[in-house]
């Protein structure tokens, strides 16, 4: 009997489109999995983790070694010697085994980027058992591509790719990490694909990813893993600019949580970032992508990975930079960036390339803006600091308890964080000027009230079509004329309104000059470069909501946009905005849908 063929690995996609594939027989191509409203995902540009999306078990199994290495010696023929090797090490990656067993109960189902459910998916407070599962018949069975229908792209990289995908069997979504063996060996990550399986293998905790199933075919590796519905904190945090302390707490005392449990299991993360913890529907963490992570203890080929460079730029410690060594105190410091960039906004160290980046690191070249919480800013200044051993959390510095009993968690219940409701995600805007209250929006799907038009010009005219023709010619001829700021529109382009505003991000704030023209588009403009930086894009879901006379927010799916205009006239820019909006609101939306389809065409 015929193997049904492998699923084909979806065509390269950008991160922020969406692409279909699916599993089927080998004479005919694997049939999509229909499309579900309720399997809305947010498609995040990442370029450093493939499990941006994810979220897993602890499982194992399926395949021999010996048949892998068969298998895989067809697929890889071409390679050298120093790759043999390397597929040896990667089939005893997969030596013959069960899954671990789990109960088998519906995953969650995605949900919005900020939505909440009851917290269902951990019961016990002993941490262990809430992570432990129930044996089950079926969960012992060895899977295969032709158990799962496989549809959208979550996320794609240099030698994988994670596709949502639905067990037959049991109609459950999971994501798909589906890994090619001879890109594998020639880009040499065969290593890094054994410790992200052992280390899935052995965490056992609510607060980090879990794998389901492994298996292989003849030319790909598969990890069957739930998707975290929520997406990456690092979304999160674009979206609101900001957290409120109350929320960068709970989530702070989470990665504290998890990174105990990590370190007492003898594994450094080394790559620990936003991009790499998700959210899942309850909106608790979810740690993953554990291919840079190192084992402490390994024979002496492995312990050399605890001198060589890995993480992220902005997050790695100036350790690793200085010394090319690696330890506990690294993730500690990693905490640090990661609590500055829930409050502040942005990380701390951030340059215009890698290497200008580290050069700041090794300096601790920070600064730490106006607003933000004094006992957030004594704790990170305590994590970062450049002598590892007197890091808060390292060994020679109190331990993980020094900073669990840091005043910023105080009044925290550090047993029964899996359990307890997460604060709502409210963003924080401190006062800039002494005359200026701070500011917080829940951004909420049903708020129709603030969200309502308001009477505008633009609906006042009551001149004929010719009329208006006319007035638009002479006021576009007027603009040319008169307005400095027409060089940065088209041609035919109208300017509605324009004014200096206070652009804020997190707690940071540039002085900018907005330009809304009746396109319609939203320009914001360097007065002193005299040069475009960004625009603000236009979606039938946008909102605009007015806190005072000179702040209003622009909320938009991706992102919330915060604005204080100098003339005080927050309400006259929110009047033309929602006029803008109920006029070009079907223009609006086909141009949506063109970029979704050039999104799916690319």
């Amino acid at each position: 009997m015929s193997q049904p063929a492998p699923p084909p690995i979806p065509p390269r996609v950008r991160h922020d489109s969406v692409s279909s594939t699916g599993a089927g027989s080998a004479a005919q191509p694997p049939p999509l999995m229909p499309k579900n409203p309720a399997l809305t995902l947010q498609h995040h540009a990442s370029n450093s983790s493939l499990n941006s999306t994810i979220a897993a078990s602890v499982g194992g199994g399926g395949g021999g070694a010996a048949s892998f290495q068969m298998q895989h010696n067809r697929a890889a023929s071409t390679t050298s010697t120093s790759s043999a090797t390397e597929s040896l090490a990667l089939a005893a990656a997969f030596p013959p085994q069960s899954p671990a067993p789990f109960q088998p109960s519906s995953p969650p189902q995605p949900a919005g980027p900020l939505s909440r459910q009851p917290s269902a998916n951990v019961t016990n407070t002993n941490v262990a058992s809430a992570a432990a599962n129930s044996p089950n018949p079926d969960s012992m069975r060895k899977r295969a591509p032709s158990d799962f229908e496989f549809g959208d792209v979550l996320g794609e990289g240099s030698y994988s790719t994670v596709v949502l995908a639905k067990e037959k069997s049991t109609s459950r979504y999971f994501a798909v990490k589906i890994l090619e063996k001879k890109h594998i060996i020639k880009e040499k990550k065969v290593k890094y694909v054994n410790t992200e399986k052992d280390v899935l293998n052995r965490v056992n905790h609510p607060f980090f990813v879990r794998l389901f199933y492994t298996f292989q075919d003849v030319e790909r590796l598969y990890f069957v893993i739930s998707f975290a519905a929520n997406g990456e904190l690092l979304t999160t945090i674009k979206k609101l600019g900001s957290f409120d302390e109350r929320c960068a707490q709970f989530y702070a005392a989470e990665i504290v949580v998890a990174l105990e449990y990590l370190h007492n299991l003898g594994v450094i993360h080394r790559d620990l970032k936003p991009e790499n913890i998700l959210l899942d529907t309850d909106m608790h963490i979810k740690i993953t992508d554990f291919g840079s992570a190192y084992l402490i203890g390994q024979d002496a080929e492995t312990d050399v990975r605890a001198n060589s460079f890995v993480g992220t730029a902005e997050y790695v410690s100036p350790e690793l930079l200085t010394e090319k060594i690696a330890s506990k105190a690294s993730d500690w410091w990693a905490l640090g960036c990661i609590i500055y960039q829930m409050l502040a906004g942005r990380p701390p160290f951030r340059a215009g390339n890698e290497y200008q980046t580290f050069q700041k690191i090794t300096k601790l070249d920070y600064s730490i803006p106006n607003g933000f919480p004094p006992a957030a800013r004594d704790l990170v200044e305590k994590l970062l600091v450049l002598d590892s051993s007197k890091r808060l959390g390292s060994d020679s510095a109190g331990g993980v308890n020094a900073i669990k009993s840091h005043p910023f968690f105080r009044g925290l219940e550090w047993n029964s964080l899996h359990m307890q409701q997460p604060p709502a995600l409210v963003p924080y805007l401190p006062p800039i000027s002494r005359n200026s209250v701070p500011l917080h929006s829940v951004i909420r799907d049903d708020d129709d009230e603030e969200a309502a038009p308001l009477q505008s010009a633009l609906e006042s005219f009551t001149l004929t079509a010719p009329e208006r023709a006319g007035m638009r010619s002479q006021l576009l001829l007027r603009q040319a004329q008169e307005s400095q700021w027409h060089r940065f529109v088209q041609v035919d382009e109208l300017i509605i309104k324009t004014g200096i505003i206070h652009k804020r991000k997190g707690l940071f704030s540039k002085r900018r000059q907005l330009v809304l023209t009746d396109k319609p588009r939203c320009l914001y403009i360097d007065v002193d470069k005299m040069e475009i930086k960004g625009e603000i894009p236009w979606s039938t879901e946008m909102r605009f909501e007015v806190k005072n006379k000179k702040t209003f927010f622009i909320h938009t799916p991706n992102r919330t946009y915060y604005l204080e205009d100098l003339s005080a006239d927050a309400y006259g820019w929110c009047e033309q905005f929602n006029a803008l909006l109920k006029q070009y609101r079907a223009t609006i939306a086909a141009g949506m849908h063109l970029r979704q389809q050039q999104n799916l065409d690319s």
